[in-house]
């Protein structure tokens, strides 16, 4: 499908639905596309966006599961709530530096993605702009980002993760069920980490240099971890809490480890944690053997 070249803009739901629509061009005098202009084009494989567009709308490529890859125009400032939502198939994304934000749910649920660049432009990641793409191994956190929304990453492959010293603020269940998650280094620049931040489902891993403050959850007030071995160094944990909704709940205030072997807490700070039923501060739970706190 051509589009007229002095067509300037694609309007609302313009071509939502277009089960038959396999490829697109869309000449340069378009300068914005409305919301879900392109919703639920489900054998779209390929589509040029000209850098003539300035604005996409929300949900503009959503559900379009054939989609193999897309390139952000330059001149585009925000990628839109659910832009690429549940495009399956795609397995490449090009964002431009004109990028500043990256709004929610842009690209939940492609579950083809296996690394994303992220550019120095870009200063928020909001809720689950990444969640639930279970390929996506690779990760690349830029300096300029100051915060990492609710569940930005949950259910990801990735195997670590460097938190840039830009980001101040980590959101609730941010890395939740990132279970290849064996490595994390958090800047002391981080103010805030929400509650469950971290569920961590995987051996060796690896926790340094981080603060946990005034975090809230059921289980691990900060950090739950289900894997063998645990190290935990040089990090604070202070005001965490837990309360318990059922009988297996309310534990570990700060750190619930189960199943965790030959783990190590090392030069930790714990003040003030609580859980109203068992370990304030930790707890190892469910086979959970060997475990050493060091000064």
């Amino acid at each position: 499908t051509v589009i007229p070249d002095d067509v300037t803009n694609i309007g609302y739901f313009a071509f939502y639905g277009c089960i038959n629509l396999n490829q697109i061009v869309i000449p340069s005098s378009v300068v914005s596309i409305d919301d879900a202009a392109f919703y639920g084009c489900s054998n779209l494989t390929s589509v040029t966006i000209p850098n003539s567009v300035r604005w996409l709308g929300t949900g503009v490529f959503s559900s379009c599961s054939s989609l193999i890859s897309v390139t952000i125009p330059s001149g585009v400032k925000s990628i839109p709530e659910n832009a690429f939502y549940c495009c399956s198939s795609l397995s490449s994304v090009t964002i431009p530096t004109s990028v500043k934000s990256i709004c929610a749910s842009a690209f939940n649920g492609c579950s083809s993605l296996t690394s994303v660049t992220i550019p120095d432009s870009v200063t928020s990641i909001d809720s689950w702009v990444f969640g639930e793409c279970v390929n996506l191994t690779s990760i690349t956190i830029p300096d300029s980002l100051t915060s990492i929304g609710d569940y930005a990453f949950r259910s990801c492959s990735l195997t670590s993760v460097i938190v840039s010293d830009s980001v101040t603020t980590i959101g609730d269940c941010a890395f939740y069920d990132c279970s290849s998650l064996t490595n994390i280094t958090i800047p002391d620049n981080v103010t805030s980490i929400g509650g469950g931040a971290f569920y961590i489902e995987g051996n060796n891993v690896n926790i340094s240099d981080s603060s946990f403050d005034d975090n809230t959850a059921v289980k691990g007030g900060a950090v739950y971890i289900a894997g063998n071995v645990t190290n935990i160094f040089d990090s604070n944990f202070t005001h965490n809490s837990v309360t318990n909704l059922t009988v297996m709940e309310g534990l570990g205030g700060a750190v619930f480890l189960e199943n965790s072997h030959d783990g190590e807490f090392a030069r930790c700070n714990f003040e003030n944690n609580s859980a109203s039923v068992n370990g304030g501060a930790i707890d190892w739970h469910e086979g959970a053997t060997k475990g050493r706190i060091l000064n």
